[in-house]
């Protein structure tokens, strides 16, 4: 949402490409860098961690979120 104050509808619809990018990149990821399979049993072993971590995450991305659509909102209807 911020980035549809700031940028308009058109240019924020090519920038919210970006995480389904991110994600495709993250598929290819294992081929280059060997010690990940570790790193991928370890998470599956303590899936509290991963949990934990992921709800942490995706409240922490919600609250920048929230901030900067509300800094653009205001900079938007003062000029």
């Amino acid at each position: 949402m911020p980035m549809l104050f700031k940028m308009g509808y058109t240019k924020a619809r090519a920038w919210s490409m970006i995480p389904f990018v991110g994600v495709m990149a993250l598929i290819f990821i294992p081929v280059f860098l060997p010690g990940l399979p570790n790193i991928t049993k370890y998470m599956m072993s303590n899936q509290v961690v991963l949990i934990v971590g992921g709800i942490l995450a995706s409240c922490i991305i919600q609250l920048l979120s929230y901030r900067i659509a509300v800094v653009l909102y205001r900079k938007r209807k003062r000029g």
